[in-house]
């Protein structure tokens, strides 16, 4: 089925459609939102995109799970511990600038309608006998074993399955890697959340590209429907002969909320939470301003050190060399975290 067949309603959000020019994501931003900064990189504020194409129809949505305690419970323990934070590194501020950001996911019905052929396993008991020596003499004992035979299997399959799960977006791993997965479970009807408070990230997958995987998803639970009508315990092999018919493509969306602070020459550094578990990700980097300040003091602090055992008279050149080693401990601490911070992937 082609994807103008599959989509076909328009984006149920009251809102246009801006592009990111910075990252190049485009997101459903809510009537009345003016010079919104891209949630995502904050590197570029969100222009109205040239873009018209229809996006497929929002049909689950599940909604954020965090209150404001437990969201600036999450912010101060990731801004706890960071070496040389910056002044706006704080979980106040950060809290302050929280956008509810709302990413896809593609759901897909379909009807299966065929013929299919496998090989099942099945387990079985085997009793056999065995000789013991005890007091009594010798006894015989009945000892059971599992088998596993393998048998061929064929036959007919109509069944309907909703809402097979696949990725909308081309960082969909990545930002489950970052940011932990989001029960499904827990999911609501669109019509039933007011999303008028928050953006919707649009899709860089479309059907075209996932149709084989999800007709694969789709024939991987049909195999699991067979085996346990067959009685089987164990799946050998699966072929379903027969077509996918009614494919119809909604999107479900899930939560998170995006912050960001700002180090010392203005650049924004963006800051993502788990929507459902809080799970907090983003780059925590030390300010250079601030290590180079502690490294100044103690650097006095060591020379004064030096002058004084100097004019003591006293063997102050082993005392002295440790005082000025450890003067430049600041900055060396502030630039190892911060090549430890950039090995980290950016927001996905």
């Amino acid at each position: 089925m082609k994807e103008q067949e599959t989509i076909n309603r328009h984006e149920p959000t009251q809102g246009k459609s801006h592009d990111c020019p910075a990252c190049q994501r485009a997101f459903i931003v809510p009537s009345g939102w003016q010079a919104t900064p891209c949630p995502l990189c904050q590197q570029a504020l969100l222009q109205v995109s040239s873009n018209t194409m229809d996006s497929a129809p929002i049909e689950l949505i599940v909604p954020p799970a965090l209150d404001a305690q437990t969201l600036s419970m999450r912010l101060s323990q990731f801004t706890k511990g960071s070496a040389f934070p910056y002044p706006d590194f704080k979980a106040e501020n950060l809290g302050k600038r929280l956008v509810l950001v709302y990413w896809p996911v593609w759901l897909t019905d379909a009807d299966l309608d065929g013929e299919w052929d496998a090989v099942f396993a099945y387990d079985y008991q085997v009793v056999s006998s065995r000789e013991k020596m005890g007091n009594a003499g010798w006894s015989s004992q009945d000892v059971i074993k599992t088998r596993i035979k393998e048998e061929p299997r064929k036959g007919f399959l109509k069944r309907h399955y909703d809402n097979v799960l696949s990725p909308a977006l081309h960082t969909h791993e990545q930002r489950l890697s970052q940011l932990g997965t989001v029960d499904l479970m827990t999911a609501h009807s669109w019509q039933a959340i007011n999303t008028a408070q928050s953006l919707v990230q649009k899709e860089t997958l479309h059907p075209h590209e996932l149709e084989d995987g999800v007709k694969n998803q789709m024939a991987n639970l049909a195999s699991v429907d067979c085996r346990k009508a067959s009685g089987a315990q164990h799946p050998r092999s699966f072929t379903f002969y027969g077509e996918y018919k009614n494919m119809n493509w909604t999107k479900g969306i899930v939560p998170m909320f995006t912050t960001y602070y700002v180090d010392d020459k203005g650049t924004r550094y963006p800051i993502a939470i788990n929507g459902q578990s809080g799970t907090v990700y983003g780059h925590r980097m030390a300010s250079t301003k601030k290590a180079w300040l502690f490294t100044g003091i103690l650097l006095a602090l060591a020379i004064i050190l030096t002058l004084v055992f100097y004019f003591a008279k006293a063997d102050y050149f082993l005392c002295a060399s440790v005082a000025l080693v450890l003067a430049f401990a600041p900055i060396i601490y502030a630039a190892i975290w911060n090549n430890k911070e950039r090995v980290k992937p950016p927001l996905a």
